[in-house]
């Protein structure tokens, strides 16, 4: 199965975050997808590396990290 490049949008769609909500993760969580650069201004994403990104999120839901 080939990799495909899917746009904000649609990661916006696949994972129920908002755009603030994704613009926040990209820089405070190492393990979201890295943007690939469409143009001066687009950008995209790959769809493996998205859906593995929100499979991680239900397998570690419930799991918080702790502050001690």
């Amino acid at each position: 199965m080939s990799d495909r490049i899917i746009r904000t949008k649609e990661l916006m769609h696949k994972s129920g975050l908002t755009r603030a909500s994704m613009y926040r993760k990209r820089q405070s969580d190492p393990n979201f997808p890295k943007p690939i650069k469409l143009g001066d201004r687009g950008v995209g994403f790959s769809e493996k590396e998205a859906d593995a990104y929100i499979e991680m999120l239900i397998e570690t839901r419930g799991i918080y990290p702790t502050h001690n």
